[in-house]
């Protein structure tokens, strides 16, 4: 975790990951810069100064955009955490990764609004289409972190996690300076053998060899919410994550409807990494 990008609409959950994102930066000693995408009727680099008067209110909004990210900017480097930004004039949603292979970012941080958040503009549709398609993790958050997060909760089922998945997860446990829980859910719908099961969580050593604390569980549930319900309610953690394979592969681990749905519905921080392509 050496580069975090931050895409933001300066909504009220896009200004509490733009925030939350600051403080793990400071942790984590990385790198920040914050993105906003401007839809724009034309493409507006290739106008001039003349003709960018026929649109008005497009450039009121990009002044105002540009003015929210430098404000975002000065708050990250008074904390000393070093950070830039990136105003988009773009109505493509793929910016963001153009963005992401354009500079090299490892992590990213965003908000998104409520049960029905993925419907919203910036932080909707497009939020959805980076939780399904981005190469790093994502952190995805809906209100402010008031608290430290001292529990992070990993639910999956532990068959074909990488290496590059728990060294992830092992850096922002460690960053956070967080007991680590990993979780392991068998459903009615599992058809894998459930010994087999149990043998690949607790082979998992890397968390000894990289010291941090962690505790193994498992759970019986009708579903993978249920359990994971049942689960918070004897043990309330501050940040979930979650392994999916994107949108196809519907064998998988979890298929994207579950991840999207836990992030819907969870009030606390929720990481997703692709597992297949972080190798």
């Amino acid at each position: 975790m050496k580069k975090i990008l931050v895409p933001t609409d300066f909504s009220y959950p896009a200004n509490a990951a733009a925030a939350f994102a600051i403080q793990l930066a400071k942790k984590a000693e990385a790198e920040l810069c914050f993105m906003h995408l401007e839809p724009t009727p034309v493409d507006w680099v290739a106008l001039s100064k003349e003709q960018e008067k026929q649109y008005p209110e497009t450039a009121h909004a990009i002044g105002r955009a540009r003015g929210a990210l430098n404000e975002w900017v000065h708050q990250a480097t008074t904390q000393g955490v070093k950070a830039d930004r990136s105003l988009v004039l773009s109505s493509e949603r793929t910016a963001v990764f153009n963005e992401l292979e354009g500079h090299h970012y490892d992590f990213i941080v965003m908000g998104t609004h409520g049960k029905k958040g993925f419907k919203e503009r910036l932080m909707g549709s497009n939020a959805l289409y980076i939780l399904r398609n981005a190469k790093v993790p994502v952190l995805v958050i809906k209100q402010p972190v008031l608290e430290p997060i001292t529990d992070m909760l990993f639910v999956s089922n532990f068959r074909e996690v990488s290496d590059a998945i728990f060294r992830n997860i092992s850096q922002l446990a460690s960053v956070l300076d967080a007991h680590l829980h990993l979780l392991l859910i068998r459903t009615d719908y599992d058809f894998q053998d459930p010994d087999n099961d149990l043998k690949y969580l607790n082979e998992v050593k890397i968390f000894d060899e990289e010291g941090i604390a962690y505790t193994r569980h498992t759970v019986d549930a009708p579903s993978v919410e249920e359990g994971l319900a049942e689960f918070m309610d004897e043990q309330p953690v501050g940040m979930i994550a979650i392994g999916t394979h994107g949108r196809s592969e519907l064998r998988q681990l979890f298929v994207p409807s579950i991840a999207e749905r836990v992030v819907q519905r969870s009030n606390i921080p929720v990481l997703s990494m692709r597992l297949g392509l972080l190798a």
